[in-house]
């Protein structure tokens, strides 16, 4: 067949099987992961029991991956994902329970991320947040005006189908007063959720800890909601994971653009402090969830300029992942049809990172033949 030569790339080369084009990309093939994927494992294991024996989960799980761009972290968090849902497939775990955020291009606020995981938790398994949706109902129309205030019951529900029905409730009465519903609204409500309203409601106001923070929502400012959001999802996060017959698994990625996106100093160091606080921090008041984080810098160092609250006293375990060994390196160029004295050169300037060797490649057979040993 003869060759074509579009954008560099030979005709033959892109389908043919012994192409670069059919192979899978060095992250993919990098099998150096084995002592990470362990210590998550050991983790999850620990948990599953300690939840089979009725036993209290007093210890933080946390641990964070953390290498050079490039190295491998989100591909190992996705093979992570891979093997929970595989074990449920086995039957090996009785349900995956996981969610994962990712960083990368995130310009948003606490508010964002605490409804983004709500919102995927309640999707996938069913998970209540009525506190969190309670405020954030509240945040949102103080925040957006007539236009969010505006919506009328059928609309809200149109637009909201994962929220749950405190959600709701608010936008009809606040501060959830049911002897305000209209017949129709609870009928409305019933109907699309195939749920007692009033028992709903009912179960969950008659918790005395509940009214103090339904309580605190009605009388707190915008910014003083703002600023407790996280109370109230922890604590909703927590009544949801003490039903849980395995461990759930929060996922952070990218985790740099998070703590510090434009690189400037410690003005940054103080983003996370909802998550790592020691007085009501989300990882401290709910011990029993596993935080598997992954980002550029030793995420000790980007905290060490605290003391209480720093991750490093909340028990985090870092784990450095390591460039990718010369011989899995050659083994891949050799995969990809690149041999010889090339090698050696493609080996050095990659630097050990899967995604510059990926480029590397690419770039290889995107020049002309005559060019590429030169």
């Amino acid at each position: 067949m003869r060759g074509f030569h579009g954008n560099n790339f030979s005709y033959n080369l892109l389908f043919s099987k012994n192409g670069p084009v059919f192979h899978k990309s060095a992250l993919e093939i990098f099998k150096d992961r084995a002592d990470p994927r362990r210590a998550f494992w050991a983790r999850y294991n620990e948990v599953e029991t300690e939840i089979k024996l009725g036993l209290p989960q007093n210890r933080n799980q946390i641990i964070f991956f953390s290498g050079e761009a490039g190295i491998g972290k989100t591909t190992l968090l996705n093979k992570l994902v891979k093997e929970l849902e595989e074990k449920e497939k086995e039957k090996k775990i009785k349900k995956a329970y996981y969610t994962k955020f990712d960083f990368r291009n995130f310009a948003g606020t606490k508010r964002d991320i605490i409804s983004k995981l709500a919102y995927d938790l309640q999707n996938k398994y069913e998970f209540s947040f009525p506190l969190t949706e309670f405020a954030t109902t509240r945040i949102s129309i103080e925040r957006g005006g007539a236009s969010i205030a505006s919506k009328t019951l059928s609309e809200r529900i149109s637009s909201n189908k994962g929220l749950g029905l405190l959600n709701l409730i608010f936008k009809i009465s606040p501060f959830g007063n049911l002897a305000d519903l209209s017949i129709d609204a609870i009928s409305y409500l019933e109907g699309s959720y195939n749920k007692n309203i009033f028992n709903e409601f009912k179960k969950v106001s008659e918790s005395k800890e509940v009214k103090c923070l339904l309580n605190e929502i009605k009388k707190a400012d915008i910014q003083q909601l703002e600023d407790m959001l996280h109370v109230f999802f922890a604590f909703d996060l927590k009544t949801c994971c003490s039903t849980l017959t395995e461990p759930l698994v929060i996922m952070l990625d990218t985790y740099e653009h998070f703590i510090n996106p434009l690189g400037c100093p410690d003005s940054y160091k103080t983003k996370d402090l909802w998550l790592r606080n020691s007085n009501d921090g989300i990882v401290d008041k709910i011990p029993g969830i596993i935080w598997v984080m992954a980002g550029r810098h030793q995420i000790v160092n980007l905290t060490d300029y605290y003391d209480v609250d720093s991750w490093n006293e909340l028990g985090v375990e870092t784990i450095l992942l390591g460039p990718l060994p010369a011989e899995d390196a050659r083994a891949y160029l050799t995969d990809v049809n690149i041999t010889g004295p090339i090698q050696d050169y493609l080996i050095t300037i990659a630097k050990g990172s899967p995604l510059f060797l990926d480029l590397c490649s690419r770039t290889y057979w995107s020049l002309p033949e005559k060019d590429r040993n030169c």
